[in-house]
């Protein structure tokens, strides 16, 4: 287990840019605007995911982009609505990774994308409650 990692996933802003304006997700923490964004789009589950440097281990820019739109190019064929964004480390130590936030994805069709590119974690949400963090590392921490 790696505690300090873990709490790097919980101090990273999970940020998405749509019509309504930049979001700025927080682990444990509601968001009004992302829940006004559920509403308009009549869902009430939503995801943060991405497909960038799998299990913590840095890939060329290249490798990541590559990644990403087969991530994006899978979630857009299950009809999910998908804003782009990314995952802002706290440290300033780690660049910022491409994301999507998902709108209407159930948390365990998100588990299984997030296992099948090889993350650490992925956040997960429901209208009117707080952000989570889910870890998908078979080393789970503790919290």
């Amino acid at each position: 287990m790696n505690r300090a990692l873990y709490d790097a996933y919980c101090r990273t802003t999970y940020c998405a840019n749509t019509p309504s304006g930049r979001l700025a997700i927080h682990i444990d923490q509601c968001d009004a605007q992302l829940d006004l964004l559920l509403a308009d789009h009549a869902c009430r589950t939503w995801a943060y995911l991405t497909a960038c440097n799998p299990g913590s281990t840095a890939l060329s820019a290249e490798e990541n982009e590559r990644r990403q739109a087969r991530l994006e190019s899978k979630l857009r064929a299950g009809g999910w609505t998908c804003f782009a964004g990314e995952a802002v480390g706290a440290g300033g130590d780690w660049p910022p990774e491409a994301s999507l936030l998902v709108l209407g994805i159930d948390e365990a069709t998100a588990k299984r994308l997030g296992k099948a590119f090889e993350q650490n974690a992925i956040v997960v949400g429901c209208l009117g409650k707080p952000a989570r963090l889910v870890w998908l590392s078979p080393t789970a921490p503790h919290p």
